[in-house]
């Protein structure tokens, strides 16, 4: 597990540590995770959508289900490794180091019962111009083996840029997007967060400014 530890986030230990914090709404496609991840073929999910939307806020809701052990059975005792994409990268000394090193890591990964690898920003290994684009085919390599659990997200303007293009990949994934949260679930997500914010700032807040705030932004 030398490469696991050093080049990814043990998504489930950051929840149980409280360094994940509460996430409000997302229920549905929470849902269509389970649903995908649980499938024969193609169960491997891209989440796209513009910057802000919750891309991460997603990801982290599905990690809490899993570290609260509220998912369907198979994926009893999961755990979500998040990949450094920076990390991952870095210091590679020869030509062809980050490529092994992904490899590796991945090998290492597929060992594991009930593994995901979560990659935030994936666009990043499919583009051309990137020192990072070396992982992406050996990415779609394991996929085409098929035994790897994949969840990621990338913004659409980089999935039209670098992955939409990619066709072998794109039969892969299944595809979500997140749109801007509606005005009720906006105020569901204050609420949600207003807790550390009042305690943080000494301030009290009430449902009717947190309204005029939805409206005016």
């Amino acid at each position: 597990q030398g490469l696991v530890n050093k080049y990814c986030i043990n998504k489930i230990e950051e929840a149980k540590s409280g360094k994940i914090a509460p996430v409000v709404g997302f229920e549905n496609e929470i849902s269509v995770i389970f649903e995908i991840l649980g499938r024969k073929t193609k169960s491997n999910l891209l989440i796209t959508g513009e910057s802000g939307v919750g891309k991460t806020s997603l990801i982290n809701a599905f990690v809490k289900q899993l570290c609260e052990g509220h998912v369907p059975s198979f994926l009893s005792n999961a755990v979500a490794y998040e990949l450094d994409v920076a990390g991952i990268g870095s210091d590679a000394a020869y030509k062809g180091e980050l490529e092994d090193r992904f490899k590796n890591l991945l090998r290492e990964i597929k060992e594991q019962p009930n593994a995901i690898l979560v990659i935030e920003s994936i666009d990043k290994l499919f583009d051309k111009q990137s020192s990072l684009y070396g992982a992406s085919s050996i990415l779609k390599q394991e996929l085409n083996k098929g035994g790897l659990l994949l969840l990621c997200t990338s913004s659409i303007d980089g999935y039209t840029k670098n992955i939409e293009t990619d066709k072998e990949f794109v039969t892969k994934l299944e595809k979500i997007t997140l749109e801007e949260p509606n005005t009720d679930l906006c105020l569901r997500i204050l609420k949600g967060a207003l807790g550390t914010y009042s305690e943080y700032h000494h301030l009290a807040v009430d449902e009717a400014v947190m309204g005029d705030a939805i409206r005016l932004s």
